[in-house]
């Protein structure tokens, strides 16, 4: 009886820690990744060395916060990139288990209102460097056409810094970006 009382015990632990495990995994690390915070009517511009956007701080030029100005991906804000007036970068610095796997995801659009139609952006996460653009030519304050994106990368150190940075040239119309999350990978673990 004894013995069956353990292995009882030893099962109830493993389940009890592979749903923890699972519960870590899908925890996004991001904090206010859809720019709900702080809350704004139409935009709100905010410029390097900022600290207003929970989360976030503001690495280079200027961003707008946007509110009701156009559909959002997700909840009811998304971010400018590029300012009024600029391109600008915002950066997130967040916990992470040096060699193991994670996932970046997070929606991009372009601000619609005014040039230049193609909206270029430079993502950096531990070592991974990935530029991507978006032509908001065919697109309106109503129908954005956010974007998907999808990038795995491995974690080098106990904090990962994230940045987006607007890669356009001069423009007060820059990449949208909304609903960005970072979490474990699914396949994670531990790379030597």
């Amino acid at each position: 009886m004894k013995h069956f009382v353990d292995v009882l015990f030893a099962v109830i632990v493993f389940v009890f820690c592979m749903s923890m495990n699972a519960n870590a995994a899908s925890k996004n690390l991001i904090a206010n990744g859809s720019f709900e915070r702080p809350e704004t009517n139409s935009f709100t511009t905010l410029s390097r060395g900022s600290h207003e956007i929970p989360g976030w701080q503001i690495t280079l030029g200027t961003v707008d916060i946007i509110g009701a100005n156009w559909q959002a991906a997700s909840g009811k804000q998304s971010l400018d990139l590029d300012g009024t007036p600029g391109p600008g970068g915002i950066a997130q610095s967040f916990s992470t288990v040096p060699g193991l796997k994670y996932t970046l995801t997070f929606s991009l659009a372009g601000n619609p209102e005014c040039a230049p139609s193609i909206k270029k952006l430079l993502v950096k996460v531990a070592s991974v460097r990935k530029r991507y653009s978006f032509d908001a030519s065919h697109t309106s304050d109503s129908a954005m056409g956010w974007r998907k994106i999808s990038l795995e990368f491995t974690a080098k150190d106990k904090r990962t810094t994230l940045a987006f940075i607007s890669l356009d040239a001069a423009s007060n119309c820059g990449p949208a970006l909304d609903a960005i999350a970072v979490e474990e990978s699914s396949s994670a673990t531990v790379v030597p």
